[in-house]
């Protein structure tokens, strides 16, 4: 026998002992290969009752999500539409607070001419009445001439 005859019988007699024992490990695997996919079958069962119940859940998720969005949008609008009225709140009152400053500076020069008025006519009036005195005084001094100084 020559060398590569003998080596291709080794060579079979290995593939054949490969084949038994791949067999055998199949043949040893197979029930838990069986207990395997009967877990599988459990596990895939269990998430199709869990599914099903987990949907409606799910679907009021969803609803209750947009909600919020929409509620989260709508308060959102509302902020600003409060913060433009704000704003626009503050500019008016600005704006009256500027016209409230020009009406007081125009009062108030309104007033010293009125006080000046006021002081030149109480003058004018005292002067006037001292005048009016002094000529009574005077004109009964000269009619009855009783009163001598």
């Amino acid at each position: 026998m020559d060398v590569l005859r003998v080596l291709g019988i080794i060579a079979l007699g290995l593939w054949i002992a490969l084949t038994v024992g791949f067999i055998a490990a199949l043949v040893r695997a197979l029930p838990a290969l069986r207990r395997f996919d009967g877990m599988v079958r459990r596990i895939d069962q269990l998430l199709g009752v869990t599914e099903g119940r987990l949907e409606p859940v799910l679907e009021h998720l969803e609803d209750a999500t947009d909600d919020m969005q929409f509620v989260t949008s709508s308060l959102r609008m509302d902020v600003q539409n409060v913060g433009r009225a704000v704003e626009r709140a503050t500019e008016s009152v600005e704006e009256i607070l500027a016209m409230a400053e020009e009406r007081a500076a125009e009062i108030n020069g309104l007033l010293a001419v009125v006080q000046e008025e006021a002081e030149e006519t109480f003058l004018s009036t005292a002067s006037v009445l001292r005048a009016l005195r002094g000529a009574r005084r005077g004109g009964k001094r000269g009619s009855s001439g009783r009163r001598s100084a």
